[in-house]
C-alpha cells in the first residue's frame, strides 16, 4: 500500500524542513501553499515534494485540494509544526498494509509547550484523524478547528503525533488573535448570541485544566497552558459581543 502525505503552509520555513525530514519515507509529499513570502515553496521543493500554489480560500478547502491531488489509496494529512516519530511511521506503514475493516484512523497528539510536552491538563492523548483512504473522508469548511468527516469505521494508533504549535509568546499570541477572531465570527454566523455568564467560562475553564484534569503537575509551562487557554475563552466571546454591537 502506497501513501500520500498532505500538507498546507503559509511562511512555514522554520517549521517546515524538520516536518518534511521526518515523512521522506512516504511515497508522495504534496504542499498546498498559499503565497508564501519566505524560503517555504523552495523548501518544499528541496525535499521532493509535489508543490501547489493557490490563494487562501479556508481551511477545509485548502487541505480538500491537497487531499484531491494525492495519487494514492492512504492519505496522511498533517500540519508543518507536527511532526511522525519513527515509531508512528512504522506503525502507519503496517497498518494500511491490512486494514480491511477501517477507513481511518484517530492518531494522538503531542502538545509541545514552551520545551515542554504537556502530558495533562486534557491536552494527550488529543485524538486527531490524520489518516485515512482516499474518497472516505473530507475536511468540513469550519472556519476554524476544521474536523474530517468519514464514510466508515475509524480505528486508533498506539503512537503518537508531535505538535511543535508556538515557537514562543509571540507567536502564541499571533495565532490567539487570529483564532479567536475566526471563532467569534463562526459562532456569529450560526446566530449565537453573547450573556453576561459567558464571563465566567474563563474562571472555570482555568479551574478544569488545571484542578481538575491535573494541569499543576506539568509545572510552569501547565500553569501558563491553563492561564492562556482561560483567557482565549473569554476573549473569543467579547468579539462575538464586539461583533453583535456592531453588526458585522
Amino acid at each position: 500500500m502506497k501513501i500520500s502525505v498532505v500538507i498546507i503552509t503559509k511562511n512555514e520555513q522554520d517549521d517546515l524542513p524538520y516536518c518534511l525530514e521526518n515523512v521522506k519515507w512516504a511515497d508522495e509529499i504534496i504542499v498546498v501553499d498559499s503565497g508564501s513570502t519566505d524560503t517555504t515553496v523552495d523548501t518544499a521543493k528541496r525535499f521532493g515534494a509535489k508543490v501547489f500554489e493557490r490563494k487562501w480560500e479556508g481551511y477545509g478547502i485548502q487541505k480538500n485540494f491537497a487531499i484531491d491531488k494525492a495519487v494514492n489509496k492512504w492519505v496522511l494529512s498533517i500540519d508543518a509544526d507536527e511532526v511522525i516519530s519513527p515509531e508512528l511511521q512504522r506503525e502507519i506503514k503496517e497498518i494500511i498494509k491490512g486494514s480491511d475493516d477501517y477507513v481511518a484512523f484517530k492518531i494522538p497528539r503531542k502538545l509541545i509547550f514552551q520545551g515542554k510536552f504537556l502530558r495533562w491538563g486534557g491536552c494527550y492523548p488529543d485524538y486527531q484523524i490524520r489518516l485515512f483512504r482516499k474518497g472516505k473522508a473530507r475536511f468540513n469548511l469550519d472556519l476554524v478547528h476544521e474536523k474530517l468527516d468519514v464514510d466508515g469505521k475509524i480505528g486508533r494508533l498506539k503512537n503518537s503525533l508531535e505538535h511543535h504549535s508556538y515557537k514562543n509568546l509571540s507567536d502564541y499570541f499571533e495565532r490567539f488573535n487570529r483564532y479567536t477572531t475566526l471563532n467569534a465570527l463562526k459562532r456569529f454566523d450560526n446566530k449565537n448570541k453573547f450573556y453576561l455568564w459567558q464571563y465566567l467560562y474563563a474562571p472555570i475553564k482555568f479551574i478544569k485544566i488545571y484542578f481538575l484534569k491535573l494541569g499543576f503537575l506539568d509545572g510552569s509551562a501547565g500553569l501558563n497552558w491553563a492561564l492562556l487557554c482561560s483567557f482565549f475563552d473569554i476573549v473569543k466571546f467579547l468579539k462575538l459581543k464586539e461583533l453583535h454591537t456592531s453588526g458585522k
